[in-house]
């Protein structure tokens, strides 16, 4: 869930952990390290780093040439269910599933058309993996392609210190009271505005600090600090 790179003759590490706790227990001295999912309990080499989101940057920015703000009244809930995300993701599907009065696409598609999908959706519905408060890839994804997301509360920091907040870069609702996700939904359809401006909120930070252009002079200045 680590490695050890070499830049410009200088020794750094990525921890691409889901958890905090492993690589705290490595004897990795003052190395610059760059953690995705980074918590600010961590010592002060440690440095917050984006997680995945798209693999061909080549392709994101094509995607985005074709970006609409005319979002179709319809919601995506696709997931895996599948390691510690079981029991949360099943339990929001069997809820979804009771929904019958709003679109909502859960059929697993090729990964280009769900793409094209977030693109149009009114939102996307996602539930963390790893820890239920974790920005998964998905979150990612939406925040990219200005899909609004529609999400328990996560903690995600980015480079800079700068958060994903809630109800300014997207809607939460409680994973505990299901019923609160309907509220969610609700809110979304009677306020498309609001909702728009609060997907650009994440989409112009995603451009600011998760593309490879500005993480690497992101990289850079935290070597030469």
């Amino acid at each position: 869930t680590n490695f050890i790179t070499r830049v410009n003759n200088t020794r750094i590490i990525f921890d691409y952990s889901d958890h905090l706790k492993s690589i705290n227990t490595y004897s990795i001295g003052k190395l610059k390290c760059f953690k995705f999912h980074y918590h600010e309990k961590l010592a002060d080499n440690f440095f917050p780093f984006p997680p995945m989101s798209f693999f061909d940057w080549d392709e994101y920015y094509h995607m985005i040439n074709t970006l609409s703000i005319d979002k179709q009244e319809f919601f995506l809930y696709r997931t895996r269910i599948y390691g510690k995300a079981v029991e949360r993701r099943n339990t929001v599907k069997a809820f979804v599933d009771t929904i019958t009065d709003k679109c909502i696409k859960t059929d697993l598609v090729e990964q280009l058309q769900y793409f094209d999908d977030i693109k149009r959706a009114a939102g996307n519905i996602v539930i963390p993996g790893a820890r239920e408060d974790i920005v998964d890839r998905s979150h990612m994804q939406s925040f990219g392609l200005n899909c609004l997301v529609i999400s328990p509360k996560i903690n995600g920091v980015l480079p800079e210190k700068i958060r994903w907040e809630e109800n300014v870069d997207y809607i939460s609702f409680d994973l505990n009271n299901p019923e609160s996700l309907i509220e969610s939904l609700d809110f979304v359809l009677s306020n498309p505005k609001k909702c728009q401006e609060i997907s650009n909120n994440a989409y112009d930070k995603f451009k600011k600090y998760c593309t490879p252009s500005y993480l690497q002079g992101y990289i850079m200045d935290v070597i030469n600090e």
